[in-house]
């Protein structure tokens, strides 16, 4: 190592890092890992100490630096430079050892955030560090991203001071998966596919039919587990080894708000306390009507019926209709009225569903709707602008009202 000038120029940033700095002070050349001292460009302890040993020394010195290879990076390590020849017989030798090395730290990824912040919990300690912007990152062995980066995750850090130089991801080794919710399984003559949420995104599995699968703490084929329970899946070396699954049994009563007709037919119901959730009906699933004494199907449900439901996670067991829908009623003012009357649409005063106020509602009228004008019956083409009307619809879940009836 051959000091070419004893002058030092110093840099201003005060943050530069070693492997930076190295890489502007030190030239390459030949197989022996000898280095050359173009001119040393350093800040600050400890990188001074190796300021200190540059200037100190004759020109023509020479010397050999330590290298490190970590993750197919190399880091200068240590550093010793050997004066120039003092007299004829002796030389002398100052060592110079890096301080800033490289520290791997083991764990499961806590939390991670876009600026490029990781959380790892360590050995009982939460530790966060920032990605260098050349970091590298290694997925199982191959290529990586940041995006590849989940919670949960196991990862190796490769840490230079508070940045991190190096991610490996292990998704190999032994992992759980918690806080996913079954969408949908579907058994196939080889296997299921199972379908979760993790209330963000809907991920697929291909499970085999010797997979561990307990439900509440028994084992029950995955044909047995329901729409909306909760699920931990463990891996190991990628695949699937076993699923728990944890139902929530759930008994209310609320107001019917929708009724989705599709495969599976789904129920959203309104609670006392406004909640809003919605249930499958299965073809388990019974729905019987008190008032009747009889079963019914689904096609015979009404909008806004009062109705008790029995459900295991997500999917009905039994559901009673305790109450229908009274007659519904809105007043308000025709805005507009077509010329045979078919439609109109009126300035609805309030709307006792929605709990809305003074909004415009179109109204299809059928020829059999009774109208009254002058407490007479009459045709709905008699209908106009500016008239102001009480319009009765039998129960909440009609389309069409039974009568409109036009104030004095």
């Amino acid at each position: 190592m051959a000091v070419t000038n004893s002058a030092v120029a110093l840099v201003s940033d005060p943050h530069i890092s070693l492997k930076c700095c190295l890489s502007v002070c030190f030239q390459f050349y030949g197989y022996e890992r000898r280095w050359q001292v173009l001119a040393c460009t350093c800040c600050h302890p400890p990188l001074g100490a190796l300021s200190g040993l540059v200037t100190s020394h004759h020109t023509e010195s020479e010397g050999w630096v330590t290298i490190q290879k970590i993750s197919n990076t190399e880091y200068i390590t240590e550093m010793i430079l050997v004066n120039g020849v003092t007299n004829e017989n002796t030389t002398t030798e100052d060592t110079y050892t890096n301080t800033t090395v490289i520290e791997d730290y083991a764990g499961e990824v806590i939390n991670f955030s876009r600026t490029g912040s990781i959380t790892i919990l360590n050995d009982d300690e939460y530790m966060t560090f920032m990605l260098d912007d050349d970091a590298k990152i290694t997925l199982n062995h191959g290529y990586g991203t940041f995006a590849d980066i989940e919670v949960g995750d196991k990862v190796i850090l490769y840490v230079e001071g508070s940045y991190i130089k190096e991610v490996y991801i292990d998704k190999i080794a032994g992992q759980t998966v918690t806080n996913l919710y079954v969408e949908s399984i579907i058994q196939t003559r080889d296997e299921y596919v199972l379908m979760v949420n993790d209330g963000h995104d809907v991920e697929v599995y291909y499970i085999e039919f010797d997979i561990l699968t307990m439900r509440d703490g028994k084992a029950e084929p995955l044909s047995n587990f329901k729409v909306g329970d909760k699920l931990s899946i463990n891996f190991l070396d990628g695949e699937v080894i076993s699923i728990v699954a944890e139902g929530d049994n759930a008994d209310i009563e609320g107001i019917i708000q929708m009724i989705a007709i599709k495969y599976e037919p789904e129920i959203t119901i309104m609670l006392a306390n406004g909640e809003l959730v919605t249930y499958i009906v299965t073809q388990d699933s019974t729905l019987y009507d008190e008032e009747t004494g009889e079963y019914i199907s689904i096609d015979e449900l009404k909008l806004y019926s009062t109705v008790s439901v029995i459900a295991d996670s997500r999917e009905i067991i039994e559901l009673s209709v305790e109450e229908y829908a009274g007659s519904l009623k809105y007043k308000g003012v025709i805005q507009s009225a077509t010329p045979s009357g078919d439609y109109i649409e009126v300035l609805v005063e309030y709307d006792v569903l929605t709990d809305t106020s003074l909004f415009i509602k179109k109204i299809y009228i059928p020829s059999s709707v009774n109208i009254i004008i002058d407490k007479r019956t009459t045709y709905r083409s008699q209908l106009e602008a500016g008239m102001e009307v009480l319009i009765t619809y039998d129960s909440y879940g009609d389309i069409t009202p039974r009568e409109i009836f036009v104030l004095d």
